[in-house]
């Protein structure tokens, strides 16, 4: 694995429990101002323009969404920035968007988030029991990419799954 998961574990499992809760704090402050689901997959196409992506597919199979770009891999420090959050954010700073906190939206619509890129593979779940599983990173297989320029978001999508299609269906290419 390119990412330190471990390391990126250890450091979440030994946060104070005062730290713990300013991160929650964050998480709910994130979760109210980025709630809509258009947001989310807004933020994901952007993401993936980011890393010079020229092709973006979204798939809709039963009750699971793959979200698939075509650009730049994560690197070590792209795991680490996804599983941080910075708590000195405030409503004023998330609105015009400067700590690029955005992908924690997808929260939102999804309780079971899987990320695969290059030869790494992360995985988030509310079932783990973890206080901050929304930024703890399980180490999962990678699934076999078409391209080593892939990167691969894969959301479990519970009672919103209608939302989200109906999202989708207004998605143009412009």
């Amino acid at each position: 694995m390119d990412a330190d998961i471990n390391r990126i574990q250890q450091e979440i499992r030994s946060i104070n429990s005062d730290t713990v809760n300013k991160i929650r704090g964050t998480l709910d402050l994130l979760a109210e101002i980025y709630g809509q689901v258009n947001w989310s997959i807004y933020e994901l196409v952007e993401n993936s323009d980011n890393v010079g992506s020229k092709n973006v597919v979204f798939e809709l199979d039963g009750n699971r969404l793959s979200v698939i770009n075509d650009g730049l891999c994560f690197t070590g420090e792209d795991f680490e920035r996804i599983c941080s959050v910075n708590t000195s954010v405030n409503r004023d700073s998330l609105v015009d968007r400067s700590f690029g906190l955005g992908f924690k939206s997808v929260f939102n619509f999804s309780n079971d988030v899987s990320i695969f890129s290059g030869n790494n593979g992360i995985r988030f779940f509310e079932e783990s029991g973890l206080p901050l599983w929304k930024i703890f990173p399980h180490v999962v297989d990678c699934l076999e990419l078409k391209s080593e320029q892939s990167t691969v978001f894969e959301f479990v999508l519970g009672n919103k799954r209608k939302r989200i299609a109906d999202v989708l269906v207004g998605i143009s290419p412009e």
